[in-house]
């Protein structure tokens, strides 16, 4: 989520860890509105890439977070061309804390 810092800075942890936890709390929310028809994730660097060193921390920790609150679609930039993945959810195996 903090591309342009280290991601061992201790002030990109610790405000990562607070922004981790708010979407996934502000998910939890919206999973439960039944007005919210469709729910979406944003992303500047792709969930499943060999290019990106951020890759498997992205992987390890949102993709459980967006499966677990069933998401309908994610959405990222920074690729030049277009990928389309399939990853099983018992495959995923969450990093965070």
């Amino acid at each position: 989520m903090f591309g342009v810092l280290n991601c061992s800075d201790p002030f990109a942890i610790e405000n990562g860890n607070k922004m981790y936890d708010w979407v996934n709390q502000t998910l939890k929310e919206w999973s439960k509105d039944p007005s919210i028809v469709w729910t979406a994730t944003v992303q500047h660097h792709p969930m499943f890439s060999k290019w990106w060193a951020d890759y498997l921390q992205i992987t390890s920790n949102m993709m459980p977070m967006i499966l677990d609150n069933k998401v309908d679609f994610y959405l990222n930039g920074h690729e030049h061309g277009h990928y389309y993945a399939n990853y099983p959810y018992n495959q995923v195996h969450s990093m965070i804390r």
